[in-house]
């Protein structure tokens, strides 16, 4: 089964029932007609040469256009390329040494773009999805003079779909590749999460849960927004679209929901119509869920834990949270992330990120998982876990296996409580070793995000010192130190810095770039 073979079923089952509305065509599109339309796209891709198991680049925001071709690579059995956009010049040198494209689908724009990369100006076949036309790229609105695509045979589930590239904290790109039988895996763990009723209109600005979310026969609105920065959108295009649209559900890192919250804050409203809102990309705090209450009195408020490995993990409905959790919580204990989801197995081992983990016995790993309560590397296997990188690069720091599964380390930091309960103390990689003792970034983070003031907060080790960086909320005044500081005595900082902007991840704005913020702490002297 895969996700085309879906999108068929709902093609028949309800083919009138809107599929996709977006906004920068202001049209919405039925189950029928994007399946149509894919099969026409799909046989102008194989007229011009591209075939079974070839990578084709996409320079393609999130839009209509965007899961036309994804629907038509995947019924001619052709994988989509992914590179990150905000990636540098060498960054997609090395993307593309990873896995080499013969074809390119993009904007104009993308195609002027492509041209000052040495590696994708070698790409011949181009196709372009403006309006404008570029020099020896076939517009894909040619597909509606094609017949429909004949799918021939079966798609294997080991058939790439998608290929994403990760920076990773060393700046290196890794490939990850998403076959149709993982997609399909990813989409049942996604379905048996997200408990949303079929005739929910469903508003996302992630990709990949918008894909499985047509899988699954919803509605799916794209927001009127720029997906690449989530912390900084316009709020007002959305919260209209919300109410023209009439959203039920939605599904957004915390910094895009962040922007409609903050914006209430400022001119009071709410969406009586919402009744559920998923959040997840980055640390979800019991304030963020309070917040989006707020902003949605009827609403269903769930916290969502994954990376990009392993996608999702655990959820956490805000109504499950005690004030004893919340008091654990601002004491230090890390923050609450909930139940593992369905086909997911969760452990804790000794904390040794940055050394490679060996292939035990069953035994031999049974042997050293962490008992409840007890802090260390979070490692995850299922079958949504992906099981290794493109040209197995990567594999040897984040893949082991026992006996014959294969475990994830997801280089989080966390312990399980007595309830199974996953909580999270933030990456491995920004514990801080005193001298003294190790403190992860949580233990010492949500001390300061407890103050509605603080945007941001991040504790780092710096020129021996413990350090807390907190980026308060414009025109907001600063949270009382002196209260801070108390709350800290379980972990205390040697210094409490207030900065304009702490640099933050660029594929959700809601994780802290520790590596950036030590360079901006250079340059600040």
């Amino acid at each position: 089964m895969n996700i085309s073979q879906i999108l068929r079923e709902r093609a028949e089952e309800n083919p009138n029932k809107t599929a996709i509305r977006d906004p920068k065509s202001r049209i919405g599109i039925c189950f029928k007609d994007l399946l149509d339309r894919s099969e026409k796209l799909a046989e102008l891709f194989t007229q011009n040469g591209i075939h079974p198991g070839d990578g084709v680049l996409l320079f393609v925001p999130m839009s209509l256009n965007l899961y036309l071709i994804l629907t038509a690579l995947f019924l001619i059995q052709a994988a989509g390329v992914f590179i990150d956009p905000s990636f540098t010049k060498e960054q997609i040198q090395s993307c593309s040494a990873l896995f080499q494209c013969d074809t390119l689908i993009g904007s104009s724009a993308a195609h002027v773009l492509s041209l000052f990369s040495p590696s994708l100006r070698k790409i011949k076949t181009r196709f372009t999805t403006g309006s404008i036309p570029f020099p020896g790229a076939i517009p894909i609105q040619k597909a509606a003079h094609c017949k429909p695509f004949v799918q021939k045979e079966e798609t294997a589930d080991s058939a790439p779909a998608l290929i994403t590239f990760t920076s990773g904290s060393t700046g290196k790109p890794k490939g990850t590749v998403r076959t149709h039988g993982f997609l399909f895996s990813q989409h049942q763990a996604t379905a048996s999460t997200f408990k949303i009723p079929r005739e929910d209109i469903v508003l996302t600005n992630l990709p990949i849960f918008l894909l499985s979310f047509l899988a699954s026969g919803f509605t799916c609105v794209i927001p009127d927004a720029d997906p690449r920065r989530p912390g900084e959108i316009n709020p007002d295009p959305v919260i209209r679209q919300i109410a023209l649209e009439k959203v039920s559900s939605i599904l957004a890192p915390p910094a895009f929901l962040d922007r409609l919250v903050q914006r209430q804050k400022q001119k009071p409203f709410t969406f009586e119509n919402i009744t559920s809102i998923y959040t997840g990309g980055g640390p979800v705090l019991p304030r963020n869920l309070t917040e989006l209450q707020n902003l949605a009195p009827k609403a269903e408020i769930t916290a969502v834990y994954g990376s990009t490995e392993a996608e999702p993990i655990a959820h956490l409905e805000k109504k499950n949270i005690s004030i004893e959790d919340q008091k654990k919580m601002g004491s230090g204990n890390g923050l609450l992330a909930g139940h593992p989801v369905e086909k997911i197995q969760i452990v804790i081992l000794q904390d040794t990120w940055g050394k490679p983990i060996p292939n035990w016995s069953p035994q031999e790993f049974s042997e050293r998982l962490l008992p409840p309560l007890k802090k260390g590397e979070i490692v995850v296997s299922g079958p949504h876990v992906l099981p290794g990188y493109l040209n197995g690069i990567g594999n040897e720091e984040t893949k082991f296996r026992v006996g014959e599964a294969i475990w994830h380390r997801t280089g989080d930091a966390g312990c399980l409580d007595n309830s199974g309960r996953l909580w999270l103390l933030g990456r491995c990689a920004a514990k801080i070793w005193d001298g003294e003792k190790s403190i992860y970034p949580f233990e010492v983070e949500y001390a300061a995000w407890e103050f509605e003031e603080v945007r941001h907060a991040a504790f780092i080790f710096n020129e021996k010192k413990r350090i807390l960086i907190l980026e308060p909320y414009e025109g907001q005044s600063l949270p009382n130190l002196t209260t801070l500081q108390e709350k800290l005595k379980s972990a205390p900082v040697d210094e409490i810095k207030i900065v304009k902007k702490i640099p933050m991840d660029k594929r959700h704005n809601t994780k802290i770039d520790y590596t950036a913020l030590q360079k901006q702490l250079r340059v600040m002297g």
